[in-house]
């Protein structure tokens, strides 16, 4: 995966961060949802131990804030951010099984 893609990564994860109210915070978890979604694409070079670690590590700290944050959201809202946690440890599931059938074909 080349730098650029854990950079554009990490932005996406700081934004979560950084997110102040309801309605910025939902949009960050959704462009980090995405973000991951796109790792696993080929033309972002292939997918290393160590870039598959870090993608955990970033998705952890987001996972984090989500959870921080569900206690100040309405049922709804809340509904939704545990769906998103969901959805982002699927997505590093897929690219991590990816990374390994990439490894496999490659061997």
């Amino acid at each position: 995966m080349s730098r650029e893609a854990l950079a554009i990564a990490l932005e996406a994860a700081n934004r979560v961060c950084c997110a102040d109210n309801g309605r910025d915070f939902r949009e960050a978890v959704r462009h980090f949802r995405h973000v991951l979604s796109a790792m696993p694409d080929e033309s972002l070079g292939p997918v290393t131990a160590d870039d598959v670690h870090r993608l955990h590590e970033l998705s952890d700290e987001v996972i984090e804030h989500i959870e921080e944050f569900l206690p100040q959201v309405n049922m709804l809202d809340a509904r939704n951010l545990v769906d998103d946690i969901y959805q982002i440890r699927r997505l590093l599931e897929e690219t991590a099984r990816d990374r390994l059938i990439s490894t496999v074909r490659h061997s």
